[in-house]
């Protein structure tokens, strides 16, 4: 099974590409350009990007050249497959990520699952992205989570349980990665027993840790409570 993974990556990363100088180049401006700020795995000083602000075409560029120097990397291959998606390449982007799941990269499962969940690259598929968010975070990924939970509190793609969407995000937040904390606020502020000090408290550890929607969220929920507050 691996050698047949093998063959199917080289057959992905053969397509024409301007090459870094040298290997090692080429494997550094991978990890700059398409590394994952919630890859514990990535070098450091390596900030990480969000697929959103990624330069698709030059992080493909980078790191197919990587991927062709370390094809068995499970991150180089993971981050081949960030590189893809955020160039918009969703089909190759799916495989490269099956191709670093199969080589144990638990963040591979997780944007796997998203795509599934979301319908990118590809059709909607709610009970595969469940699976895939499970693997990945049974294998310690926090954002894993955090999807988790949502499901469950959504009860879109799982059964809707408030319980066990707190659960997941709870563990989500202990992980210390300020999207899985603002998920946790979310779950304060908008689940079924609702308890808004406890949101604020979430929002700010998480924008404390860096996550841009938490501060916006914890304004607007300072920003709510102080009409009542001014009135006491």
């Amino acid at each position: 099974m691996r050698r047949i993974a093998m063959i199917f990556a080289a057959t992905l990363i053969a397509a024409p590409t301007v090459f870094a100088a040298t290997e090692e180049a080429a494997v550094t401006d991978c990890d700059r350009l398409a590394a994952s700020p919630f890859d514990p795995g990535r070098p450091k000083g390596v900030p990480g990007a969000m697929l959103s602000s990624m330069d698709g075409p030059a992080a493909v560029t980078a790191c197919l050249a990587a991927a062709k120097a370390k094809p068995q990397d499970p991150r180089t291959v993971y981050q081949l497959g960030r590189a893809l998606r955020a160039a918009k390449k969703y089909d190759n982007a799916r495989t490269a990520y099956r191709l670093a799941d199969s080589f144990g990269h638990p963040l591979a499962a997780m944007e796997l699952g998203q795509m599934n969940e979301q319908g990118i690259g590809g059709s909607r598929d709610l009970a595969e992205a469940r699976r895939l968010y499970e693997k990945s975070a049974a294998n310690g990924s926090a954002m894993a989570m955090v999807f988790l939970g949502n499901m469950y509190q959504t009860g879109n793609g799982a059964p809707k349980d408030e319980k066990a969407a707190r659960t997941w995000y709870t563990k989500a937040a202990r992980a210390g990665i300020g999207a899985s904390m603002n998920g946790l606020g979310m779950f304060y502020e908008r689940g079924a027993k609702r308890d808004l000090a406890a949101a604020q408290r979430w929002y700010a550890k998480a924008a404390a840790a860096g996550d841009k929607d938490a501060a916006d969220n914890l304004q607007r929920l300072r920003a709510a409570d102080a009409p009542r507050n001014s009135g006491k």
